[in-house]
C-alpha cells in the first residue's frame, strides 16, 4: 500500500511537472505569436503610410504638372497677344508716318 501511495504521488508529481512545462511552453508560444502579430501590424501600418505618402506625392506631382501646362499655355497666349500688339503698333506707326508725309 505504501509503495502504491508513493507511486501515485510520483505519478501525480510527474503529471504536475508535465502540465507546468506544457503551460510554460504554451505561454512562450503565445508570447512569440503576439510579437509576430505586433511586428506584422507595424509593417502593415508602415506600408500603408508609405502608400498614402506615395499617392499624395503622385497627386501633387500631377497637379503641379497640370498647373505648369496651364501656365505655359497662358504664357504662349500672352506671347501671341504681344506679337499681335507689336504688329498693330507697327501698322499704326507706319500709317502715322504716311499721314505726316502727306
Amino acid at each position: 500500500v505504501e509503495s502504491h501511495t508513493a507511486w501515485a504521488k510520483e505519478v501525480a508529481a510527474e503529471r504536475e511537472r508535465l502540465l507546468a512545462e506544457e503551460r510554460r511552453k504554451l505561454l512562450r508560444e503565445a508570447e512569440a505569436r503576439d510579437e509576430r502579430i505586433a511586428k506584422l501590424q507595424s509593417q502593415l501600418a508602415r506600408r500603408q503610410f508609405e502608400a498614402t505618402v506615395n499617392n499624395t506625392m503622385k497627386k501633387t506631382r500631377e497637379q503641379l504638372e497640370e498647373e505648369e501646362r496651364e501656365l505655359q499655355s497662358q504664357l504662349l497666349a500672352l506671347d501671341v497677344q504681344r506679337r499681335q500688339d507689336r504688329s498693330a503698333e507697327a501698322e499704326l506707326l507706319l500709317k502715322e508716318r504716311q499721314l505726316r508725309e502727306r
